[in-house]
């Protein structure tokens, strides 16, 4: 059975809405620049808007050039590329807020996050290996 472990860019998004800096200020202090949404496929859409909630669709991890991370972290990448490759999600994510909603200060709760990094069975560096880029 294939372990994975979830990660959480609900925490990301609280501190960046929690902090006297608007959301947008917040992420240019921590040097992180939002990439560009990738257009939609078939029928595949980044968000869906209800109401006043926000459904975002689930995205791979991609490096800085736009390349998808593949492979099991503790066979193909180590705990620290595992870690990249989660934030790369969590900033994609909320490069898709930011288009969608036009300024991340409209965000006012974040309702769920579900996520996955995927681990060799033997794995047991979970904790490792999905909220130390938060830090």
């Amino acid at each position: 059975m294939k372990k994975k472990t979830p990660f959480c860019i609900g925490f990301l998004l609280f501190s960046l809405q929690t902090m006297a800096q608007t959301p947008e200020e917040k992420l240019k202090a921590l040097n992180i620049e939002l990439p560009a949404v990738k257009a939609p496929i078939a029928n595949y859409v980044p968000a869906v808007r209800t109401g006043n909630l926000l459904y975002l669709s689930g995205t791979g991890p991609s490096d800085a050039n736009g390349n998808a991370i593949t492979g099991k972290v503790g066979r193909d990448l180590t705990v620290e590329e595992g870690q990249k490759a989660a934030r790369s999600v969590a900033v994609a994510q909320i490069a898709v807020l930011k288009k969608e909603l036009g300024d991340l200060s409209r965000v006012k709760r974040i309702v769920k996050v579900f996520g996955m990094v995927q681990c060799i069975d033997t794995f047991t560096e979970h904790p490792k290996s999905s909220m130390a880029f938060l830090i």
